[in-house]
């Protein structure tokens, strides 16, 4: 069997391997060279007589392709519409991509996100980033602002729900990862908000740590002290952030991150770190990055990552573009493979037919339905068109397939 406990959307459920009760099959057209393997279908679909059959939520020949829906608009699932023409100045809050969990006393779904203070754009998230919780009556929002978690500056949160097994202490818990530690807000406003290095001399971008708390609502108990100590100056991971918790069943926790080589460059590249439980310690499992360091073309940022009966899955950002990608592995330590053509773009199809093209879509995460397993919502950070590069930003939504969540 493999563990789904990790799955947003899926609560202390199983999966069995070969059967595929939970994962509905669609088929997809055999390309020219067909498959061999099921990992010629990038683990989402079975290779039956040459021919991929994607599991639902996946499309392409290969079915390396979430089956994105089209969008009714481009509403966000957390988002202050703002006059793109004031953020000049200041218009806000902008928000940072997200994922929600669902609260079982009352049903309703809690986004843990990055927000910044001040009006602050995507220009100021260093060190205006805050991590909020938004609430909604379904996972697809909207969401509304309910509390600030975790003030200035702290960027990039990733929640998870462990049961009372994988927890250690005999009862449900939530943990979040993320980057940065206690620092003052920027002095600016708006577009004016900017990095000051001067004031950063940690660097509490590459500053990986972490929260717990019994329940969404908190109280959370964050600790004062790195989870990954960054690499020698001037090797590919001198800088350590965007964390990526998964894990196994029995509590042991694995955390992939996006090491960089800055400042020499600045070029992007996943790493892992493992601990026998939450609590850590937690120490590198290789020296090197999870698939070819010297292959430009797979620098990725942004690790979302999660298992299912076919394998281990992980979605990133792409360096060079606003694209997602995709990779795999048969097991949490690899080996893994680098799909080099995009799972997602930042072009996104419109319900009445049209196509309008995000001017930054990162931070992928994936919600998947309660009832299937299947994956059902793509979460996002982005900057709709209009927008600067790093400037204002929500949280966006897109449904999967044949999803039945929908925006009350």
């Amino acid at each position: 069997t493999v563990s789904v406990l990790n799955w947003p959307g899926v609560k202390h459920s199983m999966l069995r391997v070969g059967m595929l009760s939970a994962v509905a099959i669609a088929v997809c057209t055999a390309s020219a060279i067909g498959c061999a393997t099921d990992l010629d279908c990038w683990l989402n679909g079975a290779c039956v007589d040459g021919v991929c059959k994607c599991d639902a939520g996946w499309r392409a020949d290969d079915c390396g392709e979430l089956d994105l829906s089209p969008a009714p608009s481009l509403d966000g699932a957390y988002q202050t519409k703002v006059n793109l023409s004031d953020c000049a100045t200041s218009c806000g809050p902008s928000s940072w991509g997200g994922l929600p969990l669902k609260n079982e006393t009352d049903g309703t779904y809690h986004l843990f996100a990055s927000q910044f203070v001040n009006n602050c754009t995507l220009k100021g998230w260093n060190p205006g980033s805050t991590v909020v919780r938004a609430v909604a009556d379904n996972p697809f929002g909207p969401f509304k602002y309910a509390e600030t978690v975790l003030s200035t500056f702290h960027h990039n949160p990733t929640v998870r729900r462990l049961s009372p097994e994988q927890s250690g202490t005999g009862k449900e818990l939530f943990v979040m990862y993320m980057i940065g530690s206690d620092a003052p807000p920027p002095a600016g406003h708006g577009a004016g908000c900017v990095y000051d290095g001067s004031k950063d001399p940690h660097h509490l971008e590459g500053f990986v740590t972490m929260a717990w708390a019994d329940s969404l609502l908190g109280p959370w108990t964050k600790s004062h002290h790195v989870i990954l100590t960054p690499g020698l100056v001037d090797e590919w991971d001198t800088v350590v952030t965007n964390p990526a918790p998964y894990f196994l069943p029995n509590g042991t926790a694995y955390v992939y991150y996006r090491g960089t080589d800055w400042p020499a460059a600045g070029l992007e590249r996943i790493g892992l770190m493992k601990a026998a439980s939450w609590r850590g310690p937690y120490g590198r499992v290789q020296d090197q990055p999870l698939w070819d360091g010297s292959d430009r073309a797979a620098f990725v940022e942004d690790p979302f990552v999660w298992s299912d009966a076919r394998g281990v899955k992980m979605l990133s950002h792409g360096h060079w573009d606003e694209k997602g990608y995709l990779a795999v592995a048969p097991s949490p330590e690899g080996p893994w493979q680098f799909r080099h053509m995009p799972t997602y773009t930042n072009a996104v199809a419109m319900a009445d037919g049209s196509t309008e093209t995000f001017v930054q879509r990162e931070r992928p995460q994936l919600w998947f339905d309660e009832a299937t397993g299947a994956p059902s919502i793509l979460f996002t950070g982005v900057a709709p068109p209009g927008a600067h590069f790093y400037g204002y930003t929500y949280t966006f939504a897109q449904r999967i397939g044949n999803a039945t969540a929908r925006r009350s």
